[in-house]
């Protein structure tokens, strides 16, 4: 299920009610309160024979049925809007199926504000979506109450209401645990996240549109703040629930291979343990999620190395690591590190992309606790001419939007600085590979000209690191020639002389450090 931005203007128009027709009220607004009202009564269908359900609607006054004859009471548009719902709706024939055609025309409604307000606080849209989701009713229905539920989560003010309704904790949880069926699972995946977040006021999930695709780049819906939604951070961060929602979500990442339940279960995690690292240590621990994420990091990356499911493993990774010992555990497999690494390689050519700085955030987090990331990038020149392109790169703007706020160049920074020090090492070993030095020689210009776009404290950082390593090499060459042993391609290098090169970039490196001083 494709992701839609709340004020994307693809998601403010709705096909199936054109601006001429029945269903659009006198005011001007996009729907007429009587065909949302119509699609409500055949949502309940779902969960009774048609006429047997009866439900009163304050708003317009009228009793809901399921036969043609409207109350007398409703004004002649009113009236007209049903006619028109019931004529482009047909009559009732299954029930399912005609519940999952309103609700789908509900889940696209719930991305415009206005209709989601008239839904949620008159039309008792909620209400009617928990009894369905208590009916047992289809997959497909569940899938389809889940994402209209979670669209109208995600509105201003909207959250406190909706997740007030008793019962609906429980609901929601039951389809968590209980349901085999992918879409199922991705949205009661989205909608605990939205739930948490509304409360925690982190960034909220956007409301999802039937068959929409998510555009990259572009920023979520912030989280309405306020309301008393305690309820569920409660339920799903302590236990006996916690426990059994973290674990539900390590055994999806680790055993699924749909995108959208990848995503959502990761970015449940990332939420869940934002809320408080120490906290969610033990249920992290518990539910043995590195272990978890690292299967879901090799699924992602099978097919390609961008991705919105990718992104939010990536993210989690990062989240996770917060715990003590996760970013270990991380960290000193290799195959973690070498894939993340991958995940940087396209990046260069394109100026970078969302998946090329969680990857780069994640990589630092691994090398603040353990040497193997420094290693792997030090023994490999490419992947630190590769690591010294993309921390200028990563600042760009790219299409006109700039995707990283500044945390993807430090962390490659973090990164080129773990290398350095092993590339320094290997030169007081005096059992370094040329190559590996050659490439930061030829990088210090570029490493140079980061000075402004980074914080003085990091620049400051590398900087000193590139002096340390640029005299360890003079001194050694130095002695060399002391001893009529100069080192190994010491002379030239593509007809450059190397020591001149060396000089010159310890000279300019020299310089910026003490003007940041």
């Amino acid at each position: 299920m494709g992701r839609l931005q709340p004020d994307d203007e693809d998601c403010r128009s709705n096909p199936l009610a054109p601006a001429d027709s029945g269903n659009t009220s006198d005011d001007g607004s996009t729907l007429n309160p009587a065909f949302l009202i119509e699609l409500v009564r055949r949502m309940m269908t779902a969960f009774g024979p048609c006429g047997n359900v009866r439900k009163t609607f304050s708003t317009c006054e009228m009793e809901c049925v399921t036969d043609t004859e409207h109350d007398t009471s409703m004004s002649g548009s009113q009236n007209e809007g049903f006619k028109q719902a019931q004529a482009e709706l047909g009559t009732c024939g299954n029930l399912f199926e005609d519940a999952e055609d309103a609700g789908c025309i509900l889940w696209d409604v719930t991305t415009i504000p206005e209709q989601a307000s008239f839904l949620l606080t008159e039309a008792q849209l909620p209400a009617v979506l928990l009894l369905v989701l208590q009916s047992k009713c289809s997959d497909r229905l569940t899938e389809i109450v889940l994402g209209t539920l979670a669209n109208l989560a995600c509105h201003k003010g909207a959250a406190a209401h909706l997740l007030g309704v008793a019962g609906m904790q429980e609901a929601v949880l039951e389809c968590f645990f209980a349901s085999v069926h992918p879409p199922t699972l991705t949205e009661a995946a989205r909608f605990l996240r939205v739930a948490v977040e509304a409360e925690n006021a982190c960034i909220a999930s956007s409301p999802a549109r039937l068959g929409s695709e998510q555009k990259d780049g572009e920023p979520e819906q912030a989280a309405a703040p306020g309301g008393d939604v305690s309820g569920w951070r409660g339920v799903v961060t302590t236990q006996p629930y916690a426990s059994a929602v973290f674990a539900r979500a390590a055994w999806i990442l680790e055993n699924s291979l749909s995108e959208p339940l990848v995503q959502h279960a990761a970015d449940l995690v990332s939420a869940l343990t934002c809320i408080s690292a120490e906290g969610a240590a033990s249920y992290v621990v518990e539910a043995n999620m590195t272990a978890s994420l690292k299967e879901a990091l090799k699924a992602m990356t099978s097919q390609t190395l961008e991705s919105s499911a990718l992104d939010a493993v990536l993210r989690a990774m990062e989240a996770v690591c917060s715990v003590e010992g996760c970013a270990k555990a991380f960290s000193v497999d290799v195959e973690v590190v070498s894939t993340l690494l991958r995940i940087l390689a396209p990046a260069v050519e394109d100026a970078g992309g969302e998946c090329a700085v969680s990857a780069i955030i994640v990589l630092s987090c691994f090398a603040a606790v353990d040497d193997t990331v420094g290693r792997l990038v030090a023994s490999d020149a490419s992947i630190i001419t590769l690591l010294i392109n993309l921390a200028g790169k990563l600042h760009m703007e790219i299409e006109g939007t700039n995707v990283d706020d500044g945390n993807g160049g430090v962390a490659a920074c973090a990164v080129l600085c773990a290398a350095f020090d092993e590339v320094y090492t290997s030169l007081v070993r005096e059992s370094f590979q040329f190559d590996a030095f050659l490439a930061v020689a030829q990088g210090t210009r570029s490493l140079l000209d980061l000075q402004h776009n980074i914080p003085a404290s990091v620049y400051q950082q590398v900087a000193v690191r590139l002096v340390r390593l640029l005299s360890q090499w003079l001194e050694i060459e130095q002695r060399g020639k002391e001893n009529k042993q100069p080192l190994e391609h010491s002379i030239t290098h593509h007809g450059q002389h190397l020591e001149v090169m060396v000089r010159t970039a310890l000279a300019e490196t020299s310089n910026t450090l003490n003007m940041e001083l």
